[in-house]
């Protein structure tokens, strides 16, 4: 079998292996319709496919994050993720709203203030608490309070708050005169109410009794003051840690700023219990702290008191100490005046200076009475007038003596009548003179002795002086720190007995040192229940958990799901970006040349996936003439004149755009021959409203002849060769030379031949046709097919060598924008762009 071209020589030119030249209608249509988008088209260097296997497990380069307006797509898209989980939110918080119970807050108001203080006046005023002083006192007294739970069990003691109400309708108001054993074990009672009384059953008791009357029941003692309005209530008597547990937790003690007030709040189920609790702390706490303040001050008095007396002995071995020194030292009485020591001390020097002075004299006149003349007189006088000398009474004696004997000389050689010095008298005078004198010298010689004596003497007594005032300074200094440790002791005591008198006036006022400024009044007022915060809570959570959940599921999904990954995980342009098809019916009026709603031979309609036909204005149409415009104008696929159309799985909408880009490239005025080869699910059949028999396998088998196969659509200028009956053996049948032959000769036919095929990783069609193509383009989904996958598809068909010359992403993340464009209805209807139809004469 053979095909020949009858056409004109006009239309033969269209059959040459280049692409024609478009006439000025179909330029123009590039020029307006495809122009707004040729930004999409690759303008690259021609990619080397062909080239070395690409990994199937290769990623390829990091792939851009996510924007914001990504996230809004993918919320988009898991919307009904968000609405489950927004909707599971809202019930759960409904529910949990609906058993709320109603919440009730009593409040009581206490003021920290220094009565006892106040009171004691200045006998309390030396205390300073320094830990409070560094510190808030009013927080520290309301964390004490918060903490306590010698208050909390006080409390539960006197409201009987081991007795827990667990039966609704049943409240304290029902119930008086609460009482609970400390040996009462944990049980439950029931109660059961009459007209005329109650019944209280136990684990091990029953006892009866009128209403207002107090019953006792395993160590419960209580009453109920009339019938209340349920038949039956359950009390639960639990453990003291539990009672306190259940009054401290609930409970809140604030300082109000820059004041001296302290808030205490409860909030409990049960309006009455709010009111009786939180009054309860109050009087306890007041009751507590003043308790705790008089047993410091009984504390503090008692121990002054033990430091007096242990002061007062301390004082009295201090005073046994004076006296023993005293005594030890013998001293009695006051002590030499220091002044006067050294007053006396100066006169014992001057005293021997004095003597060292007539000493030096007397040693003079002695020295002297060596070279006096034989007239002593004199010398005499110099004797008599020296200091100290003349008072010395054998001096003064002698000296006499001798005046005395010169006299008498003097007498008797005087005058006219006087003597002559040889006489006898005169010698005798003469020699008593001598006499005297001799013994005064000697006088003079033991008066020098007597002053070294005295001067030696002095000396000692100045020694010994010196002596006595060091230890009378030793003694005088000992004598001084016992009296000092004696005053100290003395003040401490003084102090301590003051303290001690403080002690007991402090200890002897009876005021608290919180003083109650508001208790409840009434019941205790109404909170209500947070219904309405607890549904828009769990909506809120219900809403964030659904778009976590939402990103979570798309960072986990592998698939591709974005245009700009095309090229990182290929390595291929991608050439073509399909959004969404909206549906459209059979009777559009923006349908191609009004054929959208014609009839096929077989009575079915159109498929409504052929938007090309049946939405011209659509953002779908306009992305299939982007791809028709890129697969024609590119660089890397400028001879293609064959083209398959697959994808790595199923389903991701391969025969779709096969049959879209079939129209497109028909609408733009060229011949284009379609060939389904999914001879396993043959589906273009389908979308043009066409028959499936016969078709390629009839061809295949010789049973039918090409013109009897192929058909011509309602897109002119478009042929279809259905698939046919499903053979045994699909890829042998498609590996035999009969098809590559009609490959071979169709191109020579038509402009473009596109080949619809199976699934590259279902079945060996794909591959086996790859080989026989000028080029095969692959379809993928966003959100459904995997990177693995994707790549597993390319390595298949590159590896045996198929050429792969760019990539179609069907529903991607992005929502590809719309541009509407109008055309002329006549813009398309010009019968030299639409071809000549196919005619058996062209089949040899």
């Amino acid at each position: 079998m053979s095909l020949r071209d009858d056409r004109p020589s006009g239309d033969r030119s269209a059959s040459s292996n280049t692409i024609p030249a478009f006439s000025g209608e179909r330029r123009r249509d590039e020029e307006h319709g495809a122009g707004s988008s040729v930004h999409q088209v690759y303008h690259g260097p021609p990619p080397q496919y062909g080239g070395p296997p690409v990994d199937p497990w290769d990623s390829g380069p990091m792939l851009p994050s996510l924007n914001f307006r990504e996230v809004l797509t993918i919320l988009r898209r898991n919307a009904w993720l968000m609405v489950l989980t927004t909707a599971i939110g809202t019930g759960i918080a409904l529910y949990v709203a609906s058993q709320e119970v109603p919440e009730y807050r009593g409040r009581a108001t206490l003021r920290m203030e220094d009565a006892r203080r106040a009171l004691a006046g200045q006998f309390d005023g030396g205390y300073v608490d320094w830990v409070m002083w560094r510190t808030n006192p009013l927080l520290t007294e309301s964390v004490i309070l918060k903490e306590n739970r010698e208050v909390g069990a006080a409390v539960v003691e006197r409201l009987g708050l081991r007795v827990q109400i667990r039966s609704e309708g049943f409240t304290w108001n029902s119930l008086t005169d609460v009482s609970v054993a400390l040996d009462a074990e944990a049980d439950s009672l029931t109660l059961h109410f009459l007209k005329d009384g109650f019944a209280a059953v136990g684990s091990t008791d029953r006892v009866e009794s009128a209403y207002g009357v107090p019953i006792e029941l395993e160590g419960v003692r209580f009453t109920v003051p009339a019938q209340p309005a349920v038949r039956q209530a359950s009390l639960r008597v639990v453990s003291t840690n539990a009672a306190i547990a259940s009054v401290l937790d609930p409970l809140k003690a604030s300082a109000r700023e820059n004041t001296n007030l302290m808030d205490l709040d409860y909030r409990t189920t049960d309006a009455r219990l709010a009111q009786l609790v939180v009054n309860a702390v109050a009087e306890e706490f007041q009751a507590y702290n003043f308790n705790r303040h008089r047993q410091i001050s009984v504390q503090r008095r008692a121990f002054i008191e033990e430091q007096i007396r242990q002061m007062g002995s301390l004082l009295g071995d201090a005073y046994r100490a004076v006296s023993d020194f005293r005594r030890d030292r013998q001293m009695y009485g006051q002590l030499t005046d220091p002044s006067e020591r050294q007053s006396s001390l100066h006169a014992l020097s001057a005293r021997r200076d004095e003597l060292i002075s007539q000493r030096e004299t007397t040693q003079a006149l002695i020295e002297a009475a060596r070279f006096k003349a034989d007239d002593s007189e004199d010398w005499l006088w110099s004797v008599m007038t020296a200091p100290g000398v003349n008072s010395n009474p054998i001096v003064a004696g002698l000296f006499s003596e001798i005046e005395g004997y010169r006299g008498e000389r003097e007498q008797a050689v005087a005058g006219e009548w006087g003597t002559w010095s040889e006489h006898p008298d005169v010698q005798r005078l003469d020699g008593l003179i001598a006499t005297a004198e001799a013994r005064l010298l000697e006088a003079l010689n033991h008066h020098v002795g007597g002053l070294d004596a005295q001067i030696s003497a002095l000396d000692g007594i100045h020694a010994r002086n010196l002596e006595n005032i060091q230890e009378v300074a030793d003694a005088e200094m000992e004598e001084t720190w016992l009296q000092h440790e004696i005053s100290t002791i003395r003040n401490i005591v003084d102090q301590l007995r003051a303290e001690y008198q403080r002690a007991r006036i402090s200890e002897a006022v009876e005021m608290p040192q919180f003083v109650i400024m508001n208790l409840q009044a009434g019941q205790g007022s109404p909170l209500g229940t947070q219904e309405r915060q607890t549904v828009m809570l769990g909506i809120l959570l219900g809403f964030l958990l659904g778009g976590g959940g939402a990103l979570a599921r798309e960072t986990l999904n592998t698939s591709i799901r974005r245009r700009d990954e095309i090229e990182a995980i290929f390595g291929v342009p991608g050439l073509g970006v399909i959004p969404r098809l909206d549906k459209v019916t059979a009777g559009s009026d923006r349908g191609f040349l009004g054929i959208s709603g014609r009839k096929s031979g077989s009575g079915h309609s159109r498929s409504l996936d052929l938007v090309t036909t049946g939405d011209l204005l659509s953002s779908g149409s306009e992305a299939y003439r982007v791809l028709r415009t890129n697969l024609i104008f590119s660089h890397a696929v400028r001879r293609l004149k064959t083209l398959l159309v697959t994808s790595p799985s199923p389903a991701e909408g391969k025969s779709t755009t096969a049959a879209n880009l079939a129209v497109a490239i028909a609408q733009q005025g060229m011949r284009v021959a379609l060939i389904d080869c999914d001879l396993r699910r043959a589906r273009l059949h389908t979308l043009f409203g066409m028959t499936k028999h016969p078709g390629l396998t009839e061809f295949l088998i010789r049973s039918h002849s090409l013109n009897e196969v192929m058909q011509e659509t309602s897109v002119p200028g478009l042929y279809l060769i259905p698939s046919g009956a499903m053979p045994p053996n699909p890829s042998d049948l498609l590996g035999i030379d009969l098809m590559r032959e009609l490959l071979e000769k169709l191109p020579q036919k038509f402009d473009f031949v596109i080949l619809d095929s199976p699934p590259l990783l279902t079945a060996s069609d794909a591959t086996i046709l790859g080989l026989q193509v000028d080029g095969t383009l692959l379809v993928v989904r966003a959100g459904k097919t995997e990177r693995g996958t994707a790549q597993h598809a390319m390595h298949q068909l590159t590896t045996v060598g198929g050429r792969v010359v760019g990539v179609v992403l069907n529903d991607p993340d992005q929502k590809v924008a719309e541009s509407y464009y109008y055309y002329n209805s006549y813009y398309y209807s010009s019968p030299a762009s639409r071809g000549r139809p196919f005619v058996e004469s062209d089949i040899v």
